[in-house]
Parts: C-alpha cells; sequence; structure tokens
C-alpha cells in the first residue's frame, strides 16, 4: 500500500486542491491493477517520507499486526489506527454492496491456518436494525421521504435516527456514536458512516418536523391502505417530558406539572391523537404549562383539516381533559365522545347494575346506566379496583397524618419550626403531596396572639365523605344514549389499552429527558420519538396476532446479541484472511423472525481481504 496526491481544481473559484488517497496494488489475470482504498483527506503537513512509514503502519494493522516492526513517531501511530480503522469499514461496507447469489449456495473455499492465530472483531449488533429496518420498508417511509424532497442522504439519515431511536433511545449524539461504535445499520444499508455528520443529523431532525404535518398525513393514507382501518374511535393523550440545563432559547419550555415528578425542571408537552388500533394520526407540541383540558380544541380543529376521516369517529378522552367546554366543543363538531367523569355526581343511581363480561374473569365489574339530559352515564364498581384504591386510601391517610404529627410535635420542641406563618406553609406542602386525602380532612391551627407563633395544631376529618371516595366506584360518561352497559365498557377497555401501548412512547423510545437548547431541536427530538412509535406498533402489532406479547424492550433484548463480527486469521503461507460474518440464530431471535415473516438470515459471509 502507499498514498498518492492527487490536484483537483474547483470550477467556480478556479483554485487548486491537494486530496490525498491510499492505494493498494493487486493481482489480475491480465495483470497487476492498482485500486483506491479510501480518500484520507488533506495530509500536505505531513514530510512525504512520514507518508510512506504511515502507509506501511496501516497495512500491518490491515494485516493483523498490532505491534509494529519499527516503531514510528506517536503522531503516525495514532494516524494508522484511525485510518486503519476507517479501511476496514470501508471493505465492510463495499463487501455488503456485492450483489448476492441463492440464499445458502455458496463455492467451498478451504485453507490450512493457524487456529491460535484467529481474532474476532468489529461486533456490531444487526438483529435489532434488521427488524426495524424492515418496518421502516413496510410502512414506506422512504418514499414519503422523497416525495416532499429529501435527498437520498437525508433519507439514510432519517432511517438512522429513527432506529436508532427505536433501539438505543437517547439524543441524536447518542444516535450518531451508537451507529458508529456498536451498530451494524450502515452496514446492513451498505453506507459508509464516515461520510455522514453530526451536524448533517441536527439538520435532518430539523427537517423531519418542518415537514412533520405532511409526514403525519402520507402515513395516515398508507397506514389506512395497508391495514383497513376503520378510525371509528380516537384517542387524545398528553404527556410531558423534562429538559436538562436551562432553556434560554426555547419558548415552550416552561415550568408546570411534570408525569416524571420533575416540576424542578423546564418541560414541554406532546399532545397525540391514536386510533383504536394504537397507531398515531396526528401530534403536536405545547408549552410545559399548557393545561391538559385547553390542547383539545386546539388538536381536533388541526385534525379536521389534517386528515380525511370516512367518518366522523368517537373521541375517547381520560378525566383530565373532559372537562365541560371540552366535551360541549367536541359535540358540538359532530363528534361522540366517552369520557371518564372528572367528578362523581350524588344524584347519579349507584347500585348494584349489570354484569359486564371482562377478559381476566379474576375479579368483578358490575355498571348501572343512568341517562340524564340526552347523555349516558355508566356508574361502575369494581371488586379489585376498590381493593387497590383502598390501599391507597390508606397509605396516603396514614402518610398525611404522621405528617400533622410531625409539623405538631415541632412546635414543642427547642429548635422546632414555631412561627404560625412558617407552620401553615408546611401543612400547604404536605396537604399537597397527600391531596387525595387532604381535601377530607378540617385543620386548625391555633395561633398565640402575644409571640405570633402557633401554640398547637388540631384535626378532624370527615369520615362519611372520605369513604365515598377511592372506594372502586367511577363513572363513564358519553353522549351516546343507544349504547349498553357492556358496549360502553368495551370502548373504555379500549382506552386502558391503547393507553397501555402508548406508555411505549414515553417509556422505551428515549421520550425523557430533552438535551437540546433551540427551539427547533427540541421539536424534531420528539417527532422523531412519535415516528419511531409508527415502526415499533407495526411490528409488535405483527407479533402479538402470532400470539408473541412481549413488550417492545423485550423485544429489543431478545435480538441484541445477533450479531456481526470480523473473523481474522493468518494461512499456513502466512497470508492473512478476514472474513465478515454473522452470528448464528438462536431460537428465541428464529421465533421472532417467522413471527414476523422475515427470513432469520441476515447478510451473507463476506470476505473482507486476502493478503
Amino acid at each position: 500500500m502507499f498514498i498518492r496526491s492527487y490536484i483537483t481544481n474547483n470550477k467556480k473559484t478556479g483554485k487548486k486542491y491537494t486530496a490525498y488517497k491510499l492505494v493498494e496494488s493487486y493481482r489480475t489475470p491480465k495483470g497487476p491493477r492498482q485500486r483506491i482504498v479510501m480518500d484520507m483527506g488533506d495530509l500536505s503537513h505531513i514530510p512525504p517520507m512520514q507518508l510512506k512509514e504511515l502507509a506501511n503502519r496501516i497495512e500491518q494493522l490491515l494485516d493483523g499486526y498490532e505491534e509494529p516492526v519499527f516503531k514510528p513517531d506517536e503522531e503516525t501511530e495514532e494516524l494508522a489506527h484511525t485510518y486503519a480503522k476507517k479501511a476496514k469499514l470501508n471493505m465492510i461496507t463495499a463487501s455488503s454492496k456485492q450483489p448476492e447469489s441463492k440464499e445458502n449456495s455458496y463455492e467451498p473455499e478451504y485453507e490450512q491456518v493457524d487456529v491460535s492465530s484467529i481474532e474476532v472483531s468489529e461486533p456490531r449488533s444487526i438483529g435489532g436494525e434488521y427488524i426495524c429496518n424492515e418496518s421502516f420498508k413496510e410502512l414506506g417511509i422512504g418514499d414519503m421521504l422523497k416525495s416532499l424532497g429529501f435527498t437520498e442522504s437525508e433519507i439514510d439519515i432519517s432511517r438512522a435516527l429513527i432506529i436508532g431511536r427505536m433501539l438505543n433511545p437517547g439524543s441524536e449524539l447518542n444516535t450518531y456514536e451508537w451507529l458508529k461504535e456498536k451498530s451494524g445499520l450502515f452496514e446492513l444499508l451498505g453506507i459508509n458512516y464516515h461520510r455522514k455528520s453530526l451536524r448533517q443529523f441536527y439538520r435532518v431532525s430539523e427537517k423531519l418536523f418542518k415537514y412533520s404535518e405532511e409526514i403525519e398525513k402520507k402515513l395516515f393514507e398508507y397506514e389506512q391502505q395497508l391495514f383497513n382501518f376503520e378510525n371509528k374511535i380516537l384517542l387524545y393523550d398528553l404527556t410531558n417530558t423534562h429538559f436538562e440545563g436551562i432553556q434560554k432559547n426555547n419558548k415552550k419550555a416552561k415550568r408546570g406539572k411534570s408525569k416524571q415528578k420533575r416540576s424542578d425542571c423546564p418541560l414541554v408537552t406532546l399532545g397525540v391523537v391514536l386510533n383504536e388500533e394504537g397507531f398515531p394520526i396526528c401530534s403536536k407540541i405545547y408549552e410545559g404549562n399548557q393545561s391538559e383540558t385547553k390542547t383539545l380544541i386546539d388538536i381536533v380543529t388541526d385534525l379536521s383539516s389534517q386528515v380525511n376521516l370516512q367518518v366522523k369517529p368517537t373521541v375517547v378522552i381520560d378525566a383530565g381533559i373532559a372537562s365541560e367546554e371540552n366535551l360541549g366543543y367536541i359535540k358540538d363538531s359532530g363528534y361522540n365522545y366517552i369520557a371518564v367523569s372528572r367528578k362523581k355526581d350524588t344524584a347519579l343511581d349507584y347500585s348494584d347494575g349489570e354484569d359486564i363480561r371482562i377478559k381476566n374473569d379474576s375479579y368483578s365489574v358490575k355498571g348501572k346506566l343512568n341517562i340524564v339530559d340526552g347523555e349516558s352515564f355508566l356508574c361502575v364498581s369494581s371488586e379489585m379496583r376498590e381493593i387497590k384504591e383502598g390501599g391507597i386510601k390508606d397509605r396516603f391517610r396514614q402518610r398525611f397524618e404522621e405528617g400533622l404529627e410531625n409539623i405538631r410535635s415541632s412546635l414543642f420542641k427547642k429548635n422546632g419550626v414555631k412561627r404560625y406563618e412558617k407552620v401553615l406553609e408546611r401543612i400547604g406542602r404536605l396537604k399537597s403531596k397527600c391531596s387525595k386525602v387532604s381535601g377530607y380532612y378540617d385543620i386548625d391551627v391555633v395561633k398565640k396572639e402575644d409571640s405570633g407563633n402557633a401554640a398547637d395544631i388540631r384535626w378532624r376529618v370527615d369520615e362519611e365523605k372520605l369513604s365515598g371516595t377511592l372506594d372502586g366506584h367511577y363513572v363513564i360518561r358519553t353522549n351516546f344514549t343507544d349504547l349498553s352497559e357492556q358496549e360502553i365498557w368495551d370502548i373504555y377497555v379500549m382506552l386502558n389499552d391503547v393507553e397501555s401501548t402508548f406508555r411505549t412512547l414515553k417509556s422505551e423510545l428515549g421520550l425523557r429527558p430533552v438535551y437540546h437548547s433551540k427551539e427547533s431541536a427540541v421539536e424534531g427530538h420528539l417527532f422523531i420519538s412519535v415516528l419511531a412509535y409508527h415502526l415499533v406498533h407495526n411490528l409488535r402489532r405483527k407479533l402479538k396476532s402470532e400470539g408473541i406479547h412481549y413488550s417492545w424492550r423485550t423485544v429489543r433484548k431478545k435480538l441484541s446479541n445477533h450479531m456481526r463480527m470480523t473473523v481474522s486469521m493468518n494461512t499456513e503461507e502466512n497470508a492473512r484472511i478476514m472474513q465478515r460474518v454473522t452470528s448464528k440464530t438462536e431460537e428465541h431471535q428464529k421465533s421472532i423472525y417467522k413471527a414476523l415473516g422475515y427470513s432469520s438470515k441476515i447478510l451473507r459471509n463476506k470476505k473482507v481481504c486476502s493478503e
């Protein structure tokens, strides 16, 4: 091997540039030939003699000789390792682009090798990348991006960002480093990652969000055609994510009530509409302190303009969004709704109603239907929920009363908190922490008029009202008046199932936390998680249809050790053989590939080089 300089002219400026390339000689039936192994950039600062030493050292490293015959200087050794690693990747990428012959057919090739010289290097995960890439292709995302003017390079980076979020959730920087050091995705795609920069990843992330409405519209239409969804029921859900660091350049970053109990950090809110199968239809990003009840009108307006629904669907929302104003707006917009009521109505009949069939018959549920002023109210009594909520109530009650006793006892301690205003502050914080039960307590703080300190604290609990809360009873309300108890319940259970699926986006796809400070970068980061959820849900839906109910985290774990690696060895003639191979598929991995309808053979073995 040797390093050759090439002079190129910039046609626009007329300026000349010198580029350096690593070149190797090889034999052919027609005689010796030369080929470029890789570009090496600008090496004009290195003397010619040192360039020769660098080329020799790179060749030694590629042949497997970690210890040099003649030790070069520190700079040459460091450059040699860097370029040798890049050269190996170029060879791997080039081999993955070679056309494959029929599966399982190959020509035997025998060599006498030194078994003690066998080494395994460059291990990269390939199993998860393989199924994620197949899901990417099945949903036609590449063609969608192409139709929106994305270049091939931008589509490749988009694919990498989405699959990276699925398999190694984190920031764009985290994805970039994972792709370089641990993942076999670029080898699977035949792409040289050295030609992709981190800055390109950030730019493509922001571009994805710029076209988010068009992408979601195209995805909705494609998934509708692919799966023939009815879209009769829509679920609207909200979540938020917190930031690490100061957010001076992000207008949407506001302090609010964090779902992760991280109210010490700025937040941003993500609203998503899903269909009855759990696929997202559209999404929107709001400020972190946005009231849940105020987002629904906005998202319903966007939904009407963004996608073409054949029929007006039923909108399902949880109690946090089900304000009277929102329910009225949904009805006026021509939609039906089903929601968990925000509060109990004492005028409703809560007596035992009809038995409701449930999938799991380990506990019983009864429902009493009330129709009042054009609305149906299903008063539900759940045996299991009563046990669960009873335990919650007991814990909160114990915690609240212990907290009151601690505040009271400090009044009589030498260095305890006694100032009347400070005592009220402590009680206020305790009430906030135990809000499920604190509203049923009447608390009286006795004040000393002469000193301004608190003299004593007394409290009384309204046992009758407290016993009527967290008792396994709740109300499902709808503007349907022709549905039975069972039909209303079945739609409500669907809400729970879809909410459970939606937790994948919140817990398994790197939604939290966000490390960006730029608003457009934050929006891109969140939208990539939404796109990743489409692919994950497609895969889990296929697995579920075959009786495999793994969480996405479990699927990831089971495929994580399906690897691509380089096996190298010395021959009897002292040549070095390097073979790029895929580890043998294990039975639990085969079952996943089979359920998804994919081949379990990923990339054939390739001889990288033989010197």
